[in-house]
């Protein structure tokens, strides 16, 4: 498994040096330099190119989640699950994309914080979005 880590992360470096290390096998990458992000179909391919290097490398597929910031990518990739990819990247399909996913899903909100938002009716982030602070506080 470390060989494998360390071949994946020297691919990486190798395409971009814009990479932040989450884990021995999670990583975010920043490709604004690297590919048109107003084409869609660019992005997706310039991610799939990635994808089979990794796995033809060393025999593992990838998962691979495309947003505009970290929260997006790491919510799309649960999306694009197993050996696949999501792209969730204009504006209207992040907010869509958001909108429609289960609170217990979003980084950051663990058991408690779920059975509380849970307790008041809220299961999904759009059940989130007109409510004031106050509201979600009490």
């Amino acid at each position: 498994y470390h060989k494998a880590s360390n071949e994946l992360y020297r691919i990486l470096v190798e395409k971009t040096p814009y990479v932040e290390v989450v884990s021995c096998d999670e990583a975010f990458l920043d490709i604004v330099e690297l590919v048109d992000v107003t084409d869609e179909a660019a992005i997706k391919g310039w991610v799939q190119e990635l994808r089979t290097e990794i796995d033809s490398a060393i025999g593992c597929t990838v998962s691979a989640g495309i947003g505009p910031n970290k929260l997006v990518a790491r919510m799309a990739t649960r999306a694009g699950k197993p050996n696949g990819q999501y792209l969730c990247y204009s504006e209207s399909s992040v907010l869509e994309y958001i909108k429609s996913q289960p609170l217990q899903d979003l980084p950051g909100i663990g058991r408690s914080t779920y059975h509380k938002l849970e307790s008041k009716s809220y299961k999904l982030c759009g059940d989130l979005l007109t409510k004031t602070k106050s509201e979600l506080s009490e």
